[in-house]
């Protein structure tokens, strides 16, 4: 049996997700390499439409310092994903709001996204999926772990 690496199939799987992605989206369209970590912060503000979605709230949620964030929605503001405003009550605060692009775009491939969905868990069983799921939550528990 051949040496597994954690790190290296977590990285191939993601490389192989964005290749399907792109290659069922035209080039000219939003972006033409959207990182894991850009879809979901775009997933996570479309999921909380309506409300109002801080910088400090992505660091938080996703688990990331605030420079990798900061650098990550520079990229989203370049592309027009998003649009980043102060918070008129403090002015420290950056509020991200996707632009009318980015939500048009998403709400258009949410049915691609959902097909996605269906590709990787083909062939699993429902065990299979619920010990993914409870192997993939220990992993970052253990990576978040401060020993």
């Amino acid at each position: 049996m051949e040496d597994k690496n954690i790190f290296n199939s977590i990285k191939e799987l993601e490389k192989g997700i964005v290749r399907k992605i792109m290659s069922e989206t035209s080039h000219d369209e939003m972006f033409s390499k959207p990182s894991i970590a850009q879809m979901q912060i775009i997933k996570y503000i479309l999921k909380h439409d309506g409300k109002t979605i801080y910088q400090r709230d992505l660091e938080e949620v996703f688990n990331l310092r605030r420079a990798t964030i900061s650098g990550i929605l520079k990229t989203m503001e370049k592309n027009n994903v998003i649009i980043r405003v102060c918070d008129p009550n403090d002015a420290r605060g950056k509020i991200v709001i996707l632009s009318d692009d980015a939500k048009k775009f998403f709400k258009e491939k949410e049915t691609l996204f959902k097909k996605l969905e269906t590709v990787l868990k083909k062939d699993i069983s429902k065990e299979e999926l619920e010990t993914f799921y409870k192997v993939i939550l220990k992993m970052r528990d253990n990576i978040n772990r401060k020993d």
